[in-house]
């Protein structure tokens, strides 16, 4: 069974690909995240060299989460469900963060993005059957 810093740091690793998904998680952030995830014992490739490896690219870091949450069954079935656990995992953050405007802007302009995108497909797969 794991213990509980296991666990935290798995759930942060969760939330961290939910930020990733949705184009809200700073590249360069993730080395520092990950030398406390292997620290708390999750020793997958990617989290491992993350951590310790200082020749990573931005880019690699975000593949290499990717990757790692998909070994660790921390994945998404889609952007909403990423979404919805991102807001659940910062809401705390939300309520106590000194400018919780900017956060919650961040958040609501992903979802924003998301809805103009999914209606200028439509539009587009409309206007391509007449």
């Amino acid at each position: 069974m794991a213990d509980d810093r296991t666990l935290r740091a798995l759930a942060e690793i969760r939330t961290a690909e939910a930020g990733r998904i949705l184009g809200l998680l700073p590249a360069g952030s993730l080395v520092d995240l990950a030398a406390g995830w292997a620290a708390a014992g999750i020793t997958s490739p990617g989290i491992l060299r993350l951590a310790y490896a200082a020749d990573v690219t931005n880019d690699e870091t975000l593949g290499l989460l990717a990757a790692d949450a998909r070994e660790l069954g921390l994945t998404f079935r889609s952007t909403r469900e990423a979404r919805a656990a991102y807001v659940v995992d910062i809401l705390p953050d939300l309520v106590t963060a000194p400018d919780p405007g900017t956060l919650s802007m961040t958040v609501s302009n992903n979802y924003t993005d998301e809805l103009s995108g999914r209606a200028r497909g439509l539009l587009g797969r409309l206007r391509r059957k007449r």
